[in-house]
């Protein structure tokens, strides 16, 4: 009895954190949350968002030169008023930049770093950066990550750095129609860029995930809107593999009779103005960039 009042209460251990792998993020599926964008995959858990893609750091001169066409587009259609002179709905027909640096308060900084170094760090990460896609979005399992995450880095190991210029200003919807965007589309470095895609497209369809588009079309969007070729209810009710959804993204007007913005007379006034000086720009290519989720890696090309 006497030893029963004298033990102590057994002392619970933390346990500790879980890793990412049981991540129970919660995720919002309200468009008017994301400038009107529409999720292209439901939310399920267990399954991770993917994208391989390459980074551009931009001249001070090609990045003021997209600035002004961003702004000519933005000028030309924010505030559109419709045929009966009634504004449009701000989701419906606002067009956005990617050109903004993306927030401060995402740097991190490691333990070894100088104050010197963060600064310089922070610098370089605030500058825009423009991104060419080398993949479709991705959905993968758990399990398959640190697999997509081999064969990136397996690709990027048999290509060397190369360079690269644009040639000309385009314009593309995304696969289930919910996106409009303008971009300029790489010319100068192309072969190049398709044959890591088909080197990644092999190991892709071996993963039983969807390989590139045919044909390819490597670009830099520079702004977006939700306004596309077809309607708001029918991108909801039809499937993205719907043969009424395969249209054309260079049509002047949407099914339900609006106008679409970057028609061929705005683009055709771009490249008068801007094409020049978008030309004459070099840009390197020296990584492959992979991001699962919020997490991007990065392979140099040729690299250990």
């Amino acid at each position: 009895m006497a030893q029963e009042e004298h033990e102590r209460p057994t002392k619970k251990r933390k346990l500790p954190p879980l890793d990412d792998s049981f991540s129970t993020d919660s995720t919002t599926t309200n468009p008017e949350q994301h400038q009107g964008r529409i999720r292209t995959h439901p939310h399920v858990k267990g399954q991770w968002a993917c994208h391989v893609y390459v980074e551009l750091t931009p001249s001070k001169s090609l990045l003021n030169s997209l600035k002004k066409a961003a702004k000519k587009l933005q000028t030309t259609h924010n505030g559109h008023t419709t045929s009966n002179n009634s504004p449009t709905r701000a989701a419906d027909l606002v067009v956005h930049s990617f050109l903004h640096p993306p927030p401060s308060s995402t740097f991190t900084t490691t333990a070894t770093s100088t104050s010197s170094d963060d600064k310089n760090k922070k610098k370089e990460k605030e500058k825009p950066k423009l991104h060419i896609s080398l993949s479709r979005p991705l959905m993968v399992q758990s399990t398959q990550r640190d697999q997509l995450r081999s064969v990136v880095a397996g690709t990027a190991k048999s290509f060397s750095a190369f360079k690269a210029r644009y040639a000309t200003f385009g314009v593309l919807e995304n696969d289930d129609r919910t996106r409009r965007f303008a971009g300029v589309e790489l010319g100068f470095g192309w072969s190049e860029m398709n044959a890591i895609v088909r080197a990644l497209d092999e190991q892709l369809g071996r993963m039983r995930l969807p390989t590139y588009y045919d044909p390819a079309r490597f670009h830099s969007s520079f702004v977006w809107t939700t306004r596309t070729f077809l309607s708001q209810t029918q991108t909801e009710s039809q499937s993205s593999s719907s043969p009424a959804t395969i249209k054309r993204v260079d049509e002047e007007e949407a099914e339900d009779g609006r106008v679409l913005p970057f028609g061929t007379d705005e683009m055709d006034e771009l490249e008068m103005e801007f094409g020049r000086d978008v030309r004459a720009e070099e840009l390197w290519v020296f990584e492959l960039c992979l991001k699962v989720g919020k997490q991007v890696d990065r392979f140099a090309l040729g690299g250990p």
